[in-house]
C-alpha cells in the first residue's frame, strides 16, 4: 500500500497532491464526503481502480454549481448513494488513464463537466477532492498557456452561453444582443463570446 505524495507543482497557482495506486489497484485521496444528507466532512476516501475509459485526475480547481448544492440536499435528478462526493466541473492534470482511452495521456491539463445526460454522479467520482476518476471522453485538453485554476469555470457556463447564442438562436455577427441577467456565469460567458464573435460594429448589452 503507497500513501500520498506531497503538494507539487511548477506553477505557483497551482497545488496538486500527487497519489499513487495501491496494490489493489485503488487510489488513496482527500476530500468533501457527505455522508448524510446536509452533512458534508472532510475525510480520506479511496477511489476504485480505473475502469478502462476513465482517467484519474490531480483537480486543480472545481467549481459549486445549483446541481451540487441540490446533490447535497439530496434533491439532485439522479442522486448518488450514500456516501458522495460532490462536485461535476474542475480542471486539474491526468495521473492515470484507463487501458482504453487513447486521446489522453498522463501530464496533459484538462476541464471536464458532467451532466445528467452523462450519467451524472456514475460518470464522475466527484470534483471536491484531491483526485477524480471521470469517463476520459468528458475531458477536454486545454492550452499550455491557460491558466488551470480559471479553466475550471469555462465548461459549464461557456459551453451554455455558446449554445444559446450559435445553435439554438444562430446569432450572426451583426445582430444586436440583450443578454437579460448577465451577472451570473452563464450571462457573463454570454456577452463575452457575444463580443469576441461578433462584428466591430456589434452592440452587446447585459442587463444585471
Amino acid at each position: 500500500r503507497i500513501s500520498c505524495i506531497g503538494p507539487h507543482s511548477a506553477n505557483a497557482s497551482e497545488v496538486f497532491f500527487g497519489c499513487r495506486r495501491m496494490s489493489t489497484g485503488s487510489y488513496p485521496t482527500t476530500g468533501i464526503v457527505v455522508q448524510k444528507i446536509g452533512v458534508l466532512s472532510y475525510s480520506d476516501k479511496v477511489l476504485p481502480p480505473l475502469p478502462e475509459l476513465h482517467v484519474l485526475v490531480e483537480v486543480a480547481s472545481a467549481t459549486v454549481n445549483p446541481a451540487d448544492t441540490y446533490m447535497c440536499q439530496g434533491k439532485y435528478t439522479l442522486q448518488p448513494e450514500l456516501p458522495f462526493t460532490p462536485g461535476l466541473e474542475g480542471s486539474g492534470r491526468v495521473v492515470a488513464v484507463g487501458s482504453g482511452v487513447t486521446h489522453l495521456v498522463v501530464g496533459d491539463r484538462v476541464i471536464y463537466s458532467v451532466t445528467a445526460a452523462d450519467g451524472g454522479p456514475k460518470a464522475c467520482s466527484g470534483t471536491w477532492a484531491h483526485h477524480c476518476a471521470i469517463q476520459a471522453n468528458l475531458a477536454i485538453r486545454i492550452p499550455s498557456g491557460f491558466d488551470l485554476v480559471s479553466a475550471a469555470a469555462i465548461p459549464i457556463a461557456y459551453l451554455t452561453a455558446h449554445r444559446a447564442l450559435f445553435q439554438v438562436k444562430r446569432t450572426k455577427p451583426t445582430d444586436s444582443v440583450l443578454v437579460r441577467g448577465a451577472s451570473g456565469a452563464v450571462g457573463l460567458a454570454a456577452v463575452h463570446l457575444a463580443r469576441h464573435f461578433g462584428a466591430a460594429g456589434r452592440v452587446v448589452v447585459g442587463t444585471a
